[in-house]
């Protein structure tokens, strides 16, 4: 029997089980020898790796294997366990393992990272999926990302990690944007280098947007350092953060202009950011109805509690009517979106999660909401509406209790987690996606608006909302809850 046949009948067997020892024994002092409570997450995917790789065609399994190549496996292992489509977007996933292990260079870690990208390339090119990351939360819409890094956590990588996630330490100002990647659906993937940068949301009153950057302009450089070629998303965090009153300078091509006008520069003083996930107001003035206006800027663990607050708080001040802003908000903790939802809905569906196999999960409101559901509410949504906030304002709409106004939304309905490789870098892998209550798949499309905002200029702050309503058109009031 050839090694090609060998592979097929070999894939999950006990033949192949019992070949991964012979080949990864000596990895890392052994890795058969600890207990399986004791093997840790990088060692778990490298013995998969081995299996794997065993089961690869690579006879006999004896045969040494480097390093390098178990951690191309091991990438690949985390997409063949994990990711959301297991047709691979028409990738013949185990077929291509077969032929990288047995003809791509992995004799260097660049080689080997090269390796990572070109299959991740494979399968970007076959679905061309959009991708965003806020800089404090590790968010990438392409079906895997490869992070280069050499070391452990304490490592180059590992920063990386926790610079996107939040959970790094140190003094440091930002320039009040968050970021992503240009969708690959304007932009076929022709090579493997990451894709450009996009403004997903400047934050309010930050740097960036005083200096007028708005959602949807693509970053061409970062202090004289071209994005989207040698840069990745996380790199680019770095660049965009630094000590507080230093200087960044920024080109940019504002949205919707060609790319072959002129690129715009800006210079930004960093600052420290203080973002307030909550803020409302109760408009004054005579007219009817009485509008409380309710300000959402992010989703974390307290934004709930926060928002039962302000409803409560506006129906005490006489508020009569709802105006729920979720322009620029790049979404956050998912449950929290999920509770929010509740505090405003009847009993109904929230949101459908939905794997390869369908729907797995169901998110209900159990129909004790703290606003009535006779009161008028009114969704203001942008181009940086994003994740979390479209599952809110999806669920808001397709259960007829709200209607969105404003601009096409973000496109952000996938669910990642994050994996680990034994050397320090990290893959994302998307396990599902999001789904409205009427079934709709949003990623990479959004939310289309009921219509267009009376007051599409009005500032994303309680008291701008306010005077900018009360100098507006008598009619801009009603066509808010028509």
């Amino acid at each position: 029997m050839s090694c090609s046949f060998a592979q097929a009948r070999l894939r999950g067997s006990h033949r192949a089980r019992a070949a991964a020892p012979s080949c990864c024994g000596a990895v890392r002092g052994g890795a058969d020898s600890a207990s399986p409570a004791a093997v840790p997450l990088w060692r778990a995917a490298r013995l998969a790796a081995c299996g794997a790789l065993a089961a690869a065609a690579l006879c006999p399994p004896s045969v040494a294997i480097s390093e390098n190549q178990l951690l191309f496996l091991e990438a690949w292992r985390a997409v063949d366990k994990a990711y959301v489509d297991k047709t691979f977007n028409g990738v013949s996933w185990f077929r291509y393992r077969e032929s990288a292990v047995k003809k791509t260079e992995m004799d260097t870690k660049k080689q080997t990272y090269d390796a990572i990208r070109a299959m991740l390339a494979t399968l970007a090119r076959a679905l061309l999926v959009a991708a965003a990351a806020p800089p404090l939360t590790l968010s990438t819409e392409r079906p895997l990302h490869a992070l280069p890094g050499a070391r452990p956590a304490g490592g180059a990588a590992g920063r990386n990690l926790r610079g996107v996630d939040g959970r790094g330490a140190g003094d440091c100002a930002g320039r009040g944007l968050r970021r992503g990647a240009s969708p690959l659906v304007s932009r076929p993937c022709t090579d493997n280098s990451p894709p450009s940068q996009l403004v997903v949301a400047p934050a309010s009153g930050g740097p960036a947007e005083r200096a007028g950057l708005r959602p949807g302009d693509q970053l061409l450089s970062i202090d004289g350092v071209t994005v989207g070629k040698s840069v990745s998303i996380y790199e680019a965090a770095s660049l965009l953060q630094g000590p507080d009153g230093s200087v960044v300078s920024l080109t940019y091509r504002p949205a919707g202009v060609a790319r072959s006008s002129a690129a715009a520069s800006v210079t930004l003083r960093r600052e420290p950011i203080t973002l307030r996930a909550v803020t409302w107001s109760v408009c004054a003035g005579p007219a009817e109805p009485r509008v409380g206006y309710l300000r959402v800027s992010s989703f974390s663990g307290t934004t709930p509690g926060l928002v039962r607050e302000a409803l409560e708080a506006q129906a005490a001040g006489g508020a009569q009517a709802i105006v729920l802003d979720l322009r620029n908000n790049g979404g956050g903790f998912f449950p929290a979106a999920v509770d929010v939802a509740r505090l405003v809905l009847p009993k109904s569906t929230v949101v459908y999660i939905a794997d390869s196999a369908g729907v797995r999960d169901v998110f209900d409101a159990p129909g004790t909401p703290v606003l009535p559901t006779d009161t008028p509410l009114a969704v203001l949504v942008n181009k940086g509406t994003a994740s979390a906030a479209e599952v809110l304002a999806g669920a808001l709409r397709d259960n007829g209790r709200a209607h969105l106004l404003g601009e096409q939304t973000f496109g952000k309905g996938i669910i990642q987690t994050t994996v680990a490789l034994s050397d320090g870098s990290a893959v994302n892998v998307t396990l599902a996606k999001y789904q409205t209550p009427s079934g709709a798949d949003i990623n990479k499309v959004g939310l289309r608006p009921d219509g267009p905002s009376p007051l599409p200029d009005a500032p994303a702050t309680a008291q701008g909302f306010c005077d900018a309503l009360a100098a507006a058109p008598s009619d801009a009031r009603a066509a808010l809850f028509r």
